[in-house]
């Protein structure tokens, strides 16, 4: 009874921890699913990550050989996967490349802590920028990523090209540049600017050493009050991002200086100008000039004028008016020989259609209105050589004309006088050489006596 007891315990007691046994399969089981599960989801979840990855993923040992490479971006690599397992860098790349790597490998490995590289590969007849980072993952091994980044090169590339280009356009530019940065008090009103660099133009515009400019202000060049002025005149720029152009005295360069003011980023700033100041002065003597120029040109008493090639008055002095007895509006938009001659073509022998063919200064004088004119007209070239117009000088010659016909005729007078005269001298000559004859005759008669008395006397004396 005692051993049936015991035995049936034993019984009892042995498939309880069946049933416990049993119970723990069925829970490691469903616990062994479920990890299969998060297993499988986890494995696709890294199959989908390999198969977004457009990176190089590889596994290498501390000899350089490929030991596992992810099916990720097989384009990329230097020789097809499946040649290079198993293989090391010395097969797939030349020896200076593959040294390169192995050293790279090797000293991620030898520091145990990652490292990054970055390489150009010639791939397809292309090249192609790669950014390999090397993760320890055992002691002799690394998990290798590399990255294709040749659009970032590109784009770094092009970024410093046009750092480069901009740079030597700043260093170099004729024009003086200044950069600076707004000062704003607590109500966000500009106040002052700091300069944070100029290039050596703005030191030869101003006269002043600007390289070492960063950091000052403009209150240490100028009063508050100019400041407060200038930033009235950068409002549009300040507020509305607008470019500023004007020309501006600045007492402590004693300079003129043409600005403009852009806004470059935020309160950045950009000044950029040229010293005008001889500009301006010569614009003043040319100014200066032209106005004498024009109270000479008024004060001629000669009509003269600047006419186009076909015909029309383009400028003309006050004595044109004058003589032509036409106002400024009357001429307006009217040809030469309409204001001149009141005809609706050029005269016969129009000077200024002979200049055109001569290509020389050409006359004409003519009897209009009571008066006596004389027009002169010589020819303006372009710089082809060809006639773009002329100078038109008209003359009020009656007065000379008149002094001429005068002249003429106390001529015609002296001349009748002096034919007159001549005449009577001519007939007095005539009447001397008659007398003269006749005195001559008489002395080589007497001369003759002279002798025949002398021969007398010879004869006498002979005979006593």
């Amino acid at each position: 009874m005692n051993v049936s007891n015991l035995s049936r315990k034993s019984l009892l007691e042995e498939n309880r921890r069946l049933k416990e046994t049993i119970a723990d399969f069925e829970k490691a089981k469903v616990e062994c699913h479920n990890i299969e599960a998060v297993l499988r989801e986890s494995e696709n979840n890294l199959r989908a990550l390999f198969n977004a990855m457009q990176d190089i993923v590889f596994e290498m040992d501390y000899d350089g050989t490929y030991l596992n490479i992810a099916p990720t971006a097989p384009e990329l690599m230097a020789k097809p996967p499946n040649e290079v397992i198993g293989k090391t860098v010395h097969y797939v790349f030349p020896k200076l490349e593959a040294d390169m790597f192995l050293a790279f490998i090797r000293e991620c490995l030898d520091n145990k802590e990652i490292r990054t590289i970055e390489y150009p590969l010639e791939l397809n007849g292309a090249t192609v920028w790669f950014e390999g980072r090397a993760t320890p993952k055992t002691e002799r091994t690394v998990l290798y990523i590399a990255r294709d980044i040749t659009s970032r090169k590109l784009a770094e590339e092009a970024l410093m090209e046009n750092e480069l280009r901009y740079r030597s356009l700043y260093e170099n530019s004729p024009f003086g540049i200044v950069i600076c940065r707004l000062i704003r008090d607590e109500s966000n009103k500009a106040i002052d600017a700091v300069f944070l660099q100029g290039n050596k133009a703005a030191s030869i515009h101003t006269g002043f050493d600007l390289t070492n400019i960063a950091g000052k202000k403009a209150s240490d060049f100028c009063r508050l009050d100019e400041i407060a002025e200038l930033l009235k005149k950068y409002h549009p720029a300040t507020t509305e991002g607008q470019p500023v152009s004007y020309n501006q005295y600045l007492p402590i360069f004693d300079r003129i200086l043409s600005l403009t003011v852009f806004k470059l980023y935020k309160d950045i700033y950009i000044l950029n100008f040229i010293d005008i100041s001889e500009h301006k002065r010569a614009e003043e003597a040319i100014a200066e000039a032209a106005k004498k120029w024009q109270i000479t040109f008024n004060a001629m008493s000669d009509s003269v004028c600047i006419i186009s090639a076909d015909s029309y008055f383009k400028q003309c002095n006050a004595a044109t008016f004058k003589i032509l007895d036409i106002t400024e509006r009357e001429m307006a938009e009217k040809h030469c020989y309409q204001i001149v001659h009141g005809l609706d073509s050029h005269i016969d022998n129009c000077p200024l259609q002979r200049m055109k063919l001569s290509k020389q200064k050409e006359f004409m004088t003519f009897y209009s209105n009571s008066r006596w004119l004389e027009v002169t007209v010589d020819p303006i070239f372009d710089d082809n050589g060809r006639i773009e117009g002329a100078v038109h000088v008209v003359s009020d010659i009656t007065e000379r004309r008149q002094a001429e016909e005068e002249l003429k005729k106390h001529r015609d007078h002296l001349e009748k006088l002096v034919k007159e005269r001549t005449e009577r001298l001519e007939a007095q000559k005539a009447d001397l050489e008659n007398m003269n004859k006749v005195f001559v005759g008489r002395e080589f008669r007497i001369k003759e006596l002279r002798e025949e008395v002398k021969e007398l006397k010879k004869k006498v004396n002979s005979e006593q």
